[in-house]
C-alpha cells in the first residue's frame, strides 16, 4: 500500500478546515492546515497545495511562493486556490503567479473530492499529467 498522499492547506475558517479535513480523511488523504508558512520548508514538499485567498493569517500568495521556490521539487506542486469574495484584482494577481482558474468557494466545495482524489493517484495526476 502506497504512503498517504500529502496535501496542504492554507486557510482560516474552522468550520470550512473540518470540511476539507474530514474529505480528506474519506478519500484517505493526508491533510496539514497551514498557520506558518515558514513550516513549509521543512520536509517534503506537498503533492498539493490549497490555497485560501482570503486567508488573513497566511500570506498564500507568500505561502506559494514558499513551495514553488524549494529545491526539492515544490515548483511542480499543483495549487488551487480558492476565495469567498473575489475581485478583480485578487484574481487577477493569482493569475499573475499561475493560480488559473481560481474557484469561489461554492466550485471549490463541488470540486474538493475529485481535487484530493488527484493527488491520491499521485504527483502525475494531480498536475494533470
Amino acid at each position: 500500500m502506497p504512503p498517504p498522499a500529502i496535501a496542504v492547506a492554507i486557510l482560516d475558517d474552522l468550520l470550512f478546515t473540518a470540511k476539507i479535513r474530514e474529505t480528506a480523511r474519506v478519500l484517505g488523504v493526508e491533510l496539514t492546515v497551514v498557520r506558518d508558512p515558514s513550516v513549509l520548508h521543512q520536509g517534503p514538499p506537498p503533492l498539493l497545495l490549497l490555497l485560501d485567498l482570503n486567508s488573513k493569517r497566511v500570506d498564500p500568495f507568500a505561502a506559494l511562493d514558499v513551495v514553488r521556490n524549494r529545491p526539492d521539487g515544490g515548483r511542480t506542486c499543483p495549487a488551487v486556490a480558492f476565495a469567498a469574495a473575489l475581485d478583480r484584482e485578487l484574481a487577477a494577481r493569482a493569475k499573475s503567479v499561475g493560480l488559473d482558474p481560481v474557484l469561489d468557494r461554492t466550485g471549490f466545495t463541488e470540486k474538493l473530492p475529485e481535487i484530493l482524489r488527484s493527488v491520491a493517484r499521485g504527483p502525475a495526476a494531480a498536475s494533470g499529467g
